[in-house]
């Protein structure tokens, strides 16, 4: 699924937007996932909790119901488990720098 999203952004270069029917769900599952792969990739921590609870602040309700918040950290340990997906970046930080990701920020 991440190379098939990587291959229509890459032919498109412009931003992927993703909408169930209510755009809080499966939309929601969708943004979770994607985000924390993204995280893995650049050698980051992943608080699926903490993902979640910033992303409801922007949009109330995101991932409805439990079911789906457990397929999606199963989703993103699986992925991790059989290194689908791994980290492409190995940082080197000075004493006061740190790196970013969407809005997630790793302390040196």
């Amino acid at each position: 699924m991440k190379k098939s999203i990587n291959a229509i952004f890459e032919f498109f270069q412009e931003p992927l937007l993703v909408h169930c029917s209510a755009g809080i769900g499966r939309t929601g599952l969708f943004i979770l996932v994607e985000t924390a792969m993204c995280l893995i990739e650049a050698g980051m921590g992943v608080n699926v909790f903490e993902i979640l609870r910033d992303m409801r602040r922007q949009r109330a309700h995101l991932v409805q119901t439990s079911s789906q918040f457990v397929f999606a950290v199963r989703g993103i340990l699986r992925m991790f488990r059989t290194r689908r997906v791994t980290p492409i970046l190995a940082p080197t930080l000075n004493n006061n720098s740190s790196v970013q990701l969407n809005g997630y920020s790793s302390p040196s």
